[in-house]
């Protein structure tokens, strides 16, 4: 596994292992189902072209495929010590120990390159692979938000999680 910058190359490999109903029921509204090469192209173009102050956006990379995205996003103004983890993994490389390296690298990356000192996840609350990947990672669970996120019609708590400075 490895993480890489977004490249156009990595478009075919995005649209084939994004286009994933489980992976989009756990995602934000933002990323589309059915998921096909021009949403492809449109994210790699987004990835590209974000601000590299404040952001890191990867690929992750293996057998030469992009199987998946993990990114950082800083907050702003009171908040611009914490970051934002995302990510998402093709299903064919689930429980092969993949996430939870990329998770390691990002926020080591993140934790050097954006001088913060916290990042935090927000998981669906019936996502427990996520819990268990982020705590493999050393994220602490640090509560539940009640009634948090709306995703296909349904209210959801959401479970957050962070990485601080101490934990590492």
């Amino acid at each position: 596994m490895e993480l890489k910058k977004w490249k156009i190359e990595y478009a075919d490999s995005l649209a084939k292992h994004a286009n994933n109903k489980n992976i989009a029921d756990n995602l934000m509204d933002a990323f589309p189902h059915p998921y096909n090469q021009n949403n492809a192209k449109e994210y790699i173009n987004y990835c590209i072209n974000l601000d590299i102050e404040s952001h890191l956006y990867r690929a992750i990379i293996e057998d030469e495929q992009a199987i998946g995205c993990i990114s950082i996003s800083l907050g702003i103004d009171i908040h611009s010590k914490t970051a934002k983890i995302a990510y998402w993994l093709s299903e064919d490389y689930w429980n092969k120990g993949i996430m939870r390296k990329a998770i390691k690298e990002i926020c080591d990356m993140a934790f050097d390159q954006l001088k913060i000192v916290r990042i935090y996840a927000e998981v669906f609350y019936y996502n427990t692979a996520s819990c268990i990947v982020l705590e493999n990672g050393g994220f602490v669970f640090e509560g539940e938000q009640k009634k948090a996120i709306s995703k296909n019609e349904k209210v959801y708590d959401a479970l957050m999680y962070a990485l601080t400075l101490n934990n590492i």
